[in-house]
């Protein structure tokens, strides 16, 4: 099994930070399915528009967020630890 990403603190709500623009365009949005991707079929993630998991439990999300925190390109976004 493929372990979690990290979690990183940001200053504002992961749904306002994947709505960023520049963020935004960064990010692969898998394409749209009805499956429910997860075990809670009323959750919703706002990624990849589909219910099984909240966003703030999206592994796509999880991995894209923390290369984008690696490279820098998310520094003015994070809490001070």
């Amino acid at each position: 099994m493929e372990d979690a990403p990290p979690r990183h603190n940001f200053q504002v709500e992961l749904k306002e930070l994947i709505a960023i623009p520049n963020i935004a365009e960064r990010l692969k949005t898998p394409p749209k399915t009805d499956k429910i991707l997860g075990p809670n079929k009323n959750a919703w993630c706002e990624l990849q528009h589909a219910y099984g998991h909240a966003i703030r439990n999206c592994l796509s999300l999880g991995y894209q967020l923390d290369e984008l925190v690696k490279s820098g390109f998310l520094n003015d976004y994070l809490q001070e630890p």
